[in-house]
């Protein structure tokens, strides 16, 4: 159940991002979702419940910094490093995490009834650099 939800939400992303202007890649040995170009970044997905919430997020902080350097190549300049769930972590963590995690220099993003949200109530789309 958990590489369903996890499938669909990469599915949903990549369908976010081609319909705001970007060419999602996706990676089967690594990274779930990236842009490149005008807008450097990878996205590690995770599908979360309360009780791996906490372990799912600490493998996402690894898995973003891992491919990040690995694929140095794909990206013009330092990716933007995004966490993203399939619900508000929140739910399942103290604040104080989130503030480490925004400490690392992470962005953490949820599905929201197709949109993907954050903590201070902004989308995917206005964090990424626009096109034009």
């Amino acid at each position: 159940k958990a590489s369903n939800e996890h499938e669909r939400l990469v599915v949903n992303l990549a369908k976010y991002f081609l319909r705001h202007g970007y060419e999602p890649l996706e990676s089967a040995e690594s990274f779930d979702v990236a842009v490149h170009g005008n807008a450097n970044v990878i996205c590690e997905v995770k599908s979360i419940t309360k009780q791996n919430c906490k372990g799912q997020l600490r493998k996402a902080v690894v898995q973003l910094f891992e491919y990040s350097w690995l694929h140095n190549d794909l990206f013009s300049s330092e990716p933007m490093k995004i966490i993203v769930c399939n619900k508000d972590p929140r739910t399942f963590l103290p604040d104080s995490y989130m503030d480490f995690i925004h400490h690392l220099g992470l962005h953490l993003f949820w599905e929201d009834q197709g949109n993907f949200q954050t903590s201070d109530n902004s989308s995917l789309s206005t964090l990424t650099i626009p096109l034009n």
